[in-house]
Order: C-alpha cells, then structure tokens, then sequence
C-alpha cells in the first residue's frame, strides 16, 4: 500500500505550503514511504477530480483544499485530522497501517537480548582471560621457587664440597706436621745421644 499526499506546488497561500511541508517530513521522520500528487499539474487533472470527490470540505471553503492525505484509493484525512492523530500517537492508525508500535518493542527487546548475550560474552571473555593471567603468575612464581630450591641445593651441595675438601686438607696437613715433627725429634735425639757418648767419651779419657 501506498500512502499518497495531495498537495499544490503553486499556492500562493503560506498556510497550506507549511501544512504540505509538517505533511511531507513527518511521514519522512517516521521513514513511510509516500507518493506526492501534484493536483496543479495539469496532467494530473483527474487525480484533482478524484481528490476533491472523495475528501471532505472543510468550513468556510466550497472544495478540498491540499493536503488530503489517502492510502491507496482509501481517504484517510486532511491536515486537521493527521496533526491531531500525530499528537495522540495514532499516526499508523490514522494512515490505515498496520502499527509498527509492536514491532518496534519487539525489536528494541531482541537488540536487549543481544545485548545482555554480548555483555554475557565480554565478561566470559574477562574471566578467562584473568584466569590465564593467574595461571601465568603461578607458573611463573612456581618456576621461581623451583629454581632457587635448585640453587640452594647446589650451594649447599657446594658447601659440602668444600667443607669435605677442607676437612681432607686438614687432615694432610696434620699428617705432615706430625712427620715433621717426628723426624726433626729423631734428629734432635740422635745429635743429643752423639753429645751424650762423646761427654761421656771425654769422662773416661780424664778418667785414664
């Protein structure tokens, strides 16, 4: 169905140029399509004929007056009627339409839904993601505690290296001072016994 608006392009009266115009741009503001009759155009001369035969005429005037507004072959107003029914709300009603009221909630109601999903969606997205960077951490901090449990194994391994290797050194070193000793003792006693026999040598000379 085709909502058509019947205007004239060549009046001279402002009044009915300002009532086409609110006409024409609030059917655009409300994106309905509609189809403009121009009952000046002289080929349109049956269009005018139709129009004045099948409109009402308002008080103070002998025919319709622009803009007379129809669906299809369907009368549906003039100005007076579609500015009253666009302040009720009624416009599709007025028009003869099916009310796009209820399609529109419907709409508004999916595009929610899909909202609500793809808020659902971020926050799953979130968490996942924070839960990869808690894992990331753990790791992370457990290869860390890892390898210093490694490295004090080893220093203490090296510790006791070391003290072992410190221990043995020791021990040589004992050895070889107690060698020392011993031999420089052996020595000490051997010179003490060679000046022992030659005194007791010199004795027994004097003796003689």
């Amino acid at each position: 169905m085709v909502i058509k608006v019947y205007i004239s392009s060549v009046t001279g009266n402002s009044k009915m140029r300002k009532q086409q115009q609110h006409v024409q741009s609030t059917l655009e503001s409300f994106k309905i399509d509609f189809e403009n009759i121009d009952i000046s155009c002289p080929n349109n001369e049956e269009d005018k004929k139709f129009m004045r035969a099948n409109s009402k005429t308002p008080e103070g005037s002998t025919v319709p007056l622009p803009p007379q507004i129809f669906n299809e072959e369907e009368y549906c107003g003039d100005y007076e009627d579609f500015d009253l029914n666009v302040e009720d709300n009624l416009l599709y009603e007025f028009l003869k339409m099916a009310p796009q009221k209820k399609t529109s909630e419907a709409s508004v109601t999916v595009t929610g839904e899909e909202e609500d999903e793809e808020k659902k969606d971020e926050e799953k997205t979130e968490l996942i993601e924070e839960v990869g960077e808690k894992e990331e951490v753990k790791e992370k901090e457990d290869k860390e505690n890892e390898k210093n449990k490694t490295d004090s194994a080893d220093e203490k391994k090296e510790g006791e290296l070391e003290g072992e290797e410190k221990k043995e050194e020791d021990k040589k070193e004992g050895e070889t001072d107690k060698k020392v000793e011993g031999e420089e003792k052996k020595e000490q006693d051997k010179k003490d016994g060679e000046e022992e026999k030659k005194e007791d040598g010199e004795k027994k000379k004097e003796r003689r």
